[in-house]
């Protein structure tokens, strides 16, 4: 059985989602659509609304930006009218869908938000909605009708017949997926012949190489069950994307590849699970973290890396290549460790107890140093020659070192809430950044001491490393909530958004470049530098920081 979506005619104080046109303006809507190469005969008027294809509403709008000349590369088929890049999030508003309509617009919005595309989709209530689509249940029809893209916005309205309401889930599904397309601009599939998915006699709802343009990679043709855009739908419909779909969309609004990483990276995901991505990463690890910490990674001497993290029971747990366990020491409640890899093998953790002192544990010992630390700050810990070196932010606000070099404390006051950074420089001894209680950038160490006077956020905490060529590179979340780097390599803003209240993690690499890694203003990490900048499309937990080694 074929079912034909209807054009439906319905009053405007019933839908609410615009009034009849006038007849002048529906005039210009008709000449611009035969103008871009619509025939009279697939053209309808509704109520004062006027109608391509039998179930896509044309505004005035999308109707002028039709008959706009195409440039160069402008290329299933989609209309001319696409929706704007800068939408990051679809809305769509079901609050009258019950039943078997509630499940169909669940399961069509995850038909989009499972790929990755430009756009996230959801179902209202959600927050960060770059705009709503309003999804209406229309009296006496059984398919569904919506319109095409204007002005970089989708269509703001699906209409689904209540008639659909005895098929099945997967046919509700099918039907609403496919006005969704509509409201993003893609054409039937078969809109040269709706024949092949309707039956009947051969229908061109036209051509012309503006109104229904071929999506690169597409096939040209169309076979029944073909593509969720065909114009008619049948009992059997899955409510799934077919190839050719897939393809199209990510043509249209597909996101680049993810950039290659090409060492460990250590994160909390917004699951509260620990995760290890990269070069012999895992992925998911299984282990629960305590909310609001970060990890710390190292690569071994010997190969393979150890990562450091709090529990969710509150104590510090290690796992990676040297295995996997619970110390069964207890961490400050909001503190993260350190861990670095020791020269002559093994690796070294630093702490903040749940004494508030300073404590160190691994293949160089077990101790409790003896210093305070401020609340809520975490130690930074680095190999130097064959033993280690921390940083911290003691309980009098000032920088402090200890380790290897010596145990000092260097007078410098750092902001309240933030976490230093030291790196072993290749030319010998170390360096520091750290935020001041000024909000500016630090720098102290072998390298000198320098106020940067680059202004950081709030509650932040920058991350240095020394580069291969010799000096060092820091990296920060500006005042701007950008992302900054800063040092031997040069000074830039990157342009590139950070979720407020985290810090990015930077690792040097061979030759002088260096790559980062950061929590995106999007909630997802993301990478950036030497090897490639993009969304690793992997969300992180909120108020969270990467690491890499």
């Amino acid at each position: 059985m074929r079912s034909s979506e209807i054009v439906f005619a319905v009053g405007c104080s019933v839908l609410a989602f615009g009034c009849a046109a006038a007849p002048d303006e529906t005039e210009e809507i008709i000449d611009n659509l035969v103008h871009a190469g619509f025939p009279r005969n697939d053209i309808m008027v509704v109520d004062g609304k006027v109608y391509v294809g039998r179930d896509a509403e044309v505004s005035l709008t999308a109707s002028r930006e039709m008959i706009q000349t195409v440039g160069p590369g402008q290329e299933q088929y989609r209309t001319t009218n696409l929706i704007s890049a800068s939408l990051s999030k679809i809305c769509i508003n079901g609050s009258t869908f019950t039943g078997v309509f509630s499940q169909a617009l669940d399961l069509a919005i995850q038909n989009y938000d499972e790929q990755p595309l430009t756009f996230a989709m959801a179902r209202t209530p959600s927050s960060g909605c770059s705009f709503t689509i309003n999804a209406v249940l229309a009296p006496g029809v059984v398919g569904g009708s919506s319109g095409f893209p204007s002005g970089g916005l989708p269509f703001g309205t699906i209409n689904i017949g209540d008639g659909l309401a005895p098929f099945s889930v997967d046919t509700v599904e099918h039907v609403i997926t496919h006005e969704i397309g509509h409201t993003i601009g893609f054409r039937h599939s078969d809109y040269f012949n709706r024949s092949i998915s309707c039956g009947g006699a051969a229908v061109n709802e036209g051509d012309a190489g503006v109104g229904a343009i071929l999506i690169p990679g597409t096939p040209s043709g169309a076979v029944v069950g073909g593509s969720i855009m065909n114009s008619c739908f049948r009992t059997v419909e899955t409510g799934e994307f077919t190839g050719s779909d897939v393809t199209a969309l990510r043509a249209l609004y597909g996101v680049a590849p993810a950039p290659a990483i090409d060492a460990a990276v250590a994160f909390q995901a917004n699951t509260g699970i620990l995760w290890v991505v990269g070069p012999a990463g895992p992925g998911a690890t299984g282990l629960g973290m305590a909310a609001g910490t970060s990890p710390s990674i190292a690569r071994l001497a010997g190969g393979g890396f150890q990562a450091a993290f709090q529990a969710n029971t509150g104590h510090l747990w290690v796992t990676g290549s040297a295995g996997t366990g619970d110390t069964g020491l207890g961490m400050a409640a909001g503190t993260s460790p350190s861990i670095t890899a020791l020269s002559g093998g093994g690796y070294q953790v630093a702490f903040q107890a749940n004494t508030t002192h300073l404590w160190v544990t691994g293949s160089a010992g077990t101790g409790d140093t003896g210093l305070g630390m401020a609340a809520n700050t975490s130690p930074s810990i680095t190999a130097l020659g064959g033993s280690y070196q921390v940083a911290f932010q003691a309980n009098t606000t000032h920088l402090w070192v200890t380790g290897a070099a010596g145990t000092a404390d260097t007078g410098l006051g750092m902001a309240a809430n933030t976490s230093p950074s030291i790196s072993q420089l290749v030319t010998g001894g170390y360096q520091v950044a750290f935020q001041a209680n000024t909000a500016h950038l630090w720098v102290t160490g072998s390298a000198g001491t320098a106020d940067t006077g680059l202004g950081m956020a709030a509650n932040t905490s920058p991350s240095i490393t020394g580069l291969a060529t010799g000096g060092y590179q820091a990296a920060f979340q500006a005042n701007t909530t950008h992302l900054w780097v800063t040092g031997s390599a040069g000074t830039a803003d990157t342009g590139l958004g950070m979720r407020s209240g985290t810090s990015p993690s930077i690792r040097a690499r061979a030759g002088g470049s260096y790559n980062l890694v950061f929590q995106a203003n999007t909630g997802n990490l993301w990478t950036a530098g030497a090897t490639g900048t993009g969304d690793l499309g992997l969300g992180m937990a909120s108020g969270t920081s990467p690491a890499t080694n």
